[in-house]
């Protein structure tokens, strides 16, 4: 029994270090992230106040910001929708529906 422990302890520290030393990525581009002028903020409160709102946001627009902030929701139906002019005469469109459902809990977005 403890060769059996013994061995199992071996092979979880085995499988936790070549985890560890496992690289993705290049290691030249460490902390860059891909095309993030692409990310398009939603929501009027929240790009007012420059995003800091992140932990405190919720209702509809949470989707963007905070998908946990769903669950501080009211029970009710929710409806966002939205235009926004952006640089170059872009124009970003943004719809969602919040709603509660009886099946898997309080609430569920779409």
């Amino acid at each position: 029994m403890k060769l059996l422990i013994r061995r199992t302890c071996i092979v979880c520290l085995l499988v936790q270090l070549a985890f560890g030393l496992a690289v993705a990525g290049r290691n030249d581009k460490a902390g860059a992230s891909a095309a993030p002028e692409l990310l398009i903020p939603v929501g009027p409160r929240s790009i007012a106040l420059g995003g800091s709102s992140l932990s405190t946001t919720f209702g509809i627009e949470a989707i963007y910001w905070n998908p946990a902030g769903l669950a501080r929701s009211s029970h009710a139906v929710n409806v966002l929708a939205s235009h926004m002019d952006y640089i170059a005469d872009v124009g970003v469109e943004c719809g969602a529906v919040e709603f509660p459902s009886p099946v898997s809990g309080p609430l569920r977005s779409v």
